[in-house]
């Protein structure tokens, strides 16, 4: 194995993956950074396998390089068409570095606060079925927590299009100290543009209204669905103009909600809390978004300019 395939392998890219294969599929059928439809990609996989795999799954593959930043997709166009350039395979490599970094430095944290006395404790507990092993409804860790929101709330088999995704959120722990997002706020918007409805309070924490523009700078890579999805409707935004210690939580419909339990850009403890085992917390936090959201300013037409800011002035129209 080359060098430069071994670094790709140390960050989740795998060169024999159905995403890197497809991924080279989409570059045949564009022949540069051109728009493709969907169909030009099937036909240059159908030309190259005799049994072609199902479009179903040449979709999801489309779908996860775009969730990873390695392609584009303009859904305004009809059909939607797809880009790839090396400006999109340097965005999704720079995102893989990133999220690797953040899982050693998570797993470094992790193994630091360890101690082989708590770890012998839990295996005792473990092995001998003793009831008071660890709650898995509780996450520590900055990797665990983002897993968890994953699983319970983003994993497309927990929600259908047209349910809902509240947060309250504090605009000082939107950005990171390096000017970088978290990448559980992208995929967010991800499942927005799947059919997830999302509404956000911002607490506006010591930032002043117009520091919304924070939201525009962090999702730079992201301007153009969010442009989308404040025109649809499925994404809005509201910003509570007072510094209040309140919930940071992240809900899905009434049902269920992740709250997170460290005031930072990146929370290293949360817990899951459902209706079915928690009524009475779930129902109070979702009352306390109700209360905030109706005493909050809606942003969207602020956010709609700022990211109307961000797009290209000369955007390309001949799709």
């Amino acid at each position: 194995m080359s060098k430069a395939a071994a670094a790709l392998d140390l960050i989740g890219i795998h060169l024999d993956s159905s995403e890197m294969k497809v991924l080279r599929y989409l570059f045949k059928a564009s022949r540069g950074p051109q728009r493709v439809t969907f169909s030009a990609v099937y036909d240059q996989i159908k030309k190259t396998k005799a049994v072609p795999p199902t479009k179903v799954w040449v979709y999801e593959c489309l779908r996860k390089l775009e969730t990873a930043g390695f392609i584009s997709v303009d859904k305004l166009s009809r059909p939607s068409s797809y880009v790839v350039s090396n400006e999109t395979i340097a965005n999704g490599l720079e995102r893989a570095w990133r999220n690797r970094l953040d899982s050693i430095e998570s797993e470094i944290e992790l193994l630091t606060r360890a101690t082989a006395e708590d770890l012998a404790a839990f295996l005792y507990k473990s092995a001998t079925g003793s009831p008071t092993q660890q709650n898995t409804n509780l996450a520590r860790g900055v990797e665990n927590v983002r897993r968890l929101i994953r699983s319970e709330l983003l994993d497309r088999k927990q929600w259908k299009a047209g349910d809902e995704l509240k947060l309250i959120h504090r605009l000082d722990n939107l950005i990171g100290a390096k000017g970088t997002s978290g990448p559980v706020d992208k995929e967010i918007v991800a499942a927005a543009m799947d059919g997830l409805n999302v509404r956000v309070v911002f607490i506006a924490s010591d930032i002043p209204i117009n520091g919304l523009g924070v939201v525009a700078t962090f999702m730079r890579d992201e301007v153009s669905q969010l442009a989308s999805l404040l025109s649809s409707g499925r994404l809005q935004f509201r910003l509570y103009p007072e510094d209040i210690a309140t919930y940071r939580i992240v809900a899905l419909n009434r049902s269920k909600l992740v709250m997170l339990l460290t005031n930072a850009f990146r929370p290293d403890t949360a817990v899951l809390l459902d209706r079915t085992e928690q009524p009475i917390v779930v129902e109070h936090a979702m009352q306390r978004f109700d209360t905030l959201w109706d005493q909050s300013i809606d942003a969207r037409a602020l956010m709609a300019t700022l990211f109307a800011k961000s797009v290209d002035p000369n955007p390309d129209t001949t799709a």
